[in-house]
């Protein structure tokens, strides 16, 4: 759905980030998932994968310093409420990342700029 907005067709699918989200790239979830079936320590665990609170706003500054020549065509910030105040423990999840993969969660920016990569045309 944010690609859309990416390549400026601005309609509603943004109401899903009203309110914040969290942000995970999907390369982390799938290690997560593969630890999970691979890794003789976990059992019956819930396994959390909430990297970073994510709010549209953020995403469009990103875009934004990545691609000034786009600015035209993405929308103005949103008047959102701000990214949740959620705890969530992640430390089992962030262990198993850093155990199978050898690093820690994929920062926002990448992900948010990986997300649109090829779409810059």
């Amino acid at each position: 759905m944010l690609t859309d907005y990416f390549n400026g067709i601005n309609d509603s699918t943004l109401l899903f980030m009203n309110p914040a989200a969290n942000l995970v790239d999907s390369r982390d979830t799938a290690v997560i998932h593969v630890a999970a079936l691979l890794a003789n320590d976990v059992n019956e665990e819930r396994l959390w994968a909430l990297a970073h609170p994510l709010h549209i706003n953020k995403v469009l500054k990103i875009w934004r310093e990545a691609y000034p020549e786009r600015a035209d065509k993405l929308p103005k910030d949103l008047d959102y409420p701000p990214a949740p105040k959620q705890i969530v423990d992640t430390s089992r999840s962030t262990e198993l990342l850093q155990r199978f993969a050898g690093r820690s969660w994929i920062d926002a920016k990448t992900t948010i700029l990986d997300n649109v990569k090829g779409l810059e045309a």
